[in-house]
Formats: structure tokens, sequence, C-alpha cells
């Protein structure tokens, strides 16, 4: 559960509200809940909601933690969003104004990117593919000619 806790911090660095680790935990065991009806893993896991558990250990399982960090962010932030629409006023007296409603519009955004990205590991997924992988460097691969991308 610590790689999941800590993935879910950096997802939801700009959130007002404080987490929790405990309620952070909690929202990743509902999101496994999701995710394992959502993707095939090789791994089947058992989610103890009672015993905060899940097992076997996850931490080793990138793909797994990867998209239950996703879901739990996407479940925090949907949230937030509920919270920022009730309290999204647009106030005009003359010429002064009050605008909380470009917050609103923010976290909208970042939700829909969030579960594009959620979207995409699904696919992947279900192609058969890691969801966890990408290029960070410059390929090394001697097959691959950079003159041929002209």
């Amino acid at each position: 559960m610590n790689t999941i806790l800590i993935i879910i911090k950096n997802l939801i660095f700009n959130i007002e509200l404080e987490y929790t680790d405990a309620d952070l935990m909690n929202i990743a065991l509902i999101a496994s809940m999701f995710v394992q009806k959502d993707f095939s893993f090789d791994t089947t896991y058992d989610v103890n909601l009672v015993e905060q558990t899940i097992t076997p250990d996850s931490d080793t399982d990138s793909d797994f933690c990867l998209a239950v960090a996703m879901k739990s962010a996407i479940m925090i932030v949907t949230g937030e969003l509920r919270d920022y629409v009730n309290g999204a006023v647009n106030v005009k007296d003359g010429p002064s104004s009050i605008d909380l409603t470009s917050r609103v519009d923010k976290v909208k955004t970042y939700l829909d990117i969030l579960q594009s990205d959620y979207a995409k590991m699904r696919l992947s997924n279900s192609l058969g593919q890691g969801i966890g992988s990408a290029v960070i460097t410059p390929t090394l691969n001697p097959n691959i000619y950079p003159d041929r991308f002209n």
C-alpha cells in the first residue's frame, strides 16, 4: 500500500484539503475493488476493508499500483469538484466582481485528464500491454536509425 499512497499523494498535490494516510488508504482500498473489475492482472488481490489490507502485497505490481492510484485520484478529484461546484459563485456589483468559477474549470480539466489517462490504461491492459511503461530516455536500440526519420 505504501507505493499506492505515494502515487496518490503526487496525483492530488494541488488539492487544498488535507487527506490523512488513513483517508487515502480507505479510498485506495475501495478503488482497488473497482480496478479489479476494470483490469485483468496476473494476480488476484484480496481486498479487506475491515483490516485495511490488500493481499498478496501489491507494492511489487507496478501496473496494479498505478491503476489503483489513478482510480483513487479520480475519486478524490470528483469529490473535490462537487464541493467546488457548490461553492462556485460569480457576483457582479457595478465594476466590482467576485468569480469563484475558475477553480471549478481548472479542477474539471484536471479530472478530464485523469479520466482520459485511466481510459488509456484500461485500453493498454485489455490489449495485453503493461500500463506503467514509458520511454524516458532516447533509445539505444542498434536497429533504429535516426536518418530514417527525416
